[in-house]
């Protein structure tokens, strides 16, 4: 999907964390910000028409069959206007209800795909800058160990230059 990006090695550890964020922002930013564009893109797509369009469809073919049916067997309406309002009032059924079912499917899809995008974001953001702090606490712990350390063996130094110088002082005096 992508390569992972070098990052030259700075003395600072918020230079670090800053540089792996922004490492972090571009491998987001080109991985992940054109299926943002395309999900958010679909947002607002009409996909009631195909639910509108198999609906009519539908009706259509219920009603051929229904025609075809009475036609094998030599019936005929009577009383064919009651019959074909109700048919009439059926099909309007259906299509309304298929009408509203594709509406509400469609603005369930939309906010979904608005709230998966905002959660996803956030998830990568916090995961990213969390794990920064982490490994720059660490970095600065580290730094402030190694400095404890050197002062200490500096110290330590001294007290042995000292000590040495102490000696030599006390062997000369025995010698003179």
């Amino acid at each position: 999907m992508s390569t992972v990006p070098t990052i030259s090695q700075s003395r600072s550890p918020n230079d670090n964390a800053a540089k792996v964020l922004k490492a972090q922002w571009e491998r987001y930013r080109n991985a992940y910000t054109p299926v943002e564009n395309q999900l958010a893109g679909s947002i607002g797509e009409d996909l009631t028409r195909p639910a509108m369009a198999q609906t009519q469809a539908a009706n259509e073919r219920s009603n051929a069959a229904n025609a075809r049916m009475k036609s094998r067997y030599g019936l005929a309406d009577i009383s064919g206007a009651p019959v074909a309002a109700n048919q009439q009032r059926a099909s309007a059924l259906a299509t309304s209800d298929a009408y509203n079912t594709a509406n509400l499917a469609q603005i369930d899809r939309n906010q979904n795909i608005r709230t998966s995008l905002t959660d996803v974001g956030q998830q990568l953001v916090g995961q990213a800058t969390g794990g920064l702090v982490n490994s720059a606490g660490m970095a600065s712990s580290r730094n402030q160990a190694y400095e404890a350390q050197k002062a200490s063996a500096d110290q330590a130094q001294d007290a042995q230059q000292t000590q040495m110088l102490a000696t030599a002082a006390m062997a000369a005096m025995m010698f003179m």
